[in-house]
């Protein structure tokens, strides 16, 4: 889980990345293989919202990104049944943290990708990038590139 928290404009800022995808065909998917990719991709979201919270609240004004996929809420892929339940089980917990989370003026939103060229991904080989590079409206897969959404800053203030 890649977490990051940071300073902008006085608002604090957390993004959470992280999510796990070993295929498994529905028929061969065992209750371990479930679990772990819930435990990363849910969990993991969850830990890392609640572990910034305190820092969110004090802030003037905290903004929480989740990085979830356009897999599961949107569409779906043989061999990823796990994986897209729990990237629609994130914008569930989103939508409802997003109201909860409201009343101390924190946004809580999430970002749907679809396949982005990362190492992981890469491991599924050609024939799988080819036939999602042909898939999509432009026949290619995203590149990841550093982003600027954030400006990193200071750490949090100690309390």
């Amino acid at each position: 889980m890649k977490v990051g928290l940071f300073f902008r404009d006085r608002a604090l800022q957390k993004a959470a990345n992280a999510g796990i995808f070993p295929a498994a065909a529905l028929a061969d998917l065992s209750e371990a293989q479930w679990d772990s990719v819930f435990n990363v991709n849910v969990k993991g979201t969850l830990f890392a919202v609640q572990a910034c919270l305190p820092y969110l609240q004090k802030s003037s004004s905290g903004r929480v990104v989740v990085t979830s996929s356009i897999t599961g809420p949107i569409t779906g892929f043989p061999g990823w049944s796990h994986y897209a339940a729990t990237k629609a089980a994130q914008l569930g917990f989103i939508r409802t943290a997003a109201i909860e989370l409201a009343r101390d003026n924190i946004t809580i939103n999430a970002v749907l990708p679809g396949n982005i060229l990362t190492e992981g991904l890469q491991d599924l080989g050609e024939q799988y990038l080819k036939q999602m590079a042909a898939s999509t409206l432009i026949f290619a897969v995203g590149v990841s590139r550093p982003s600027r959404a954030f400006v990193p800053g200071p750490p949090p203030p100690r309390h």
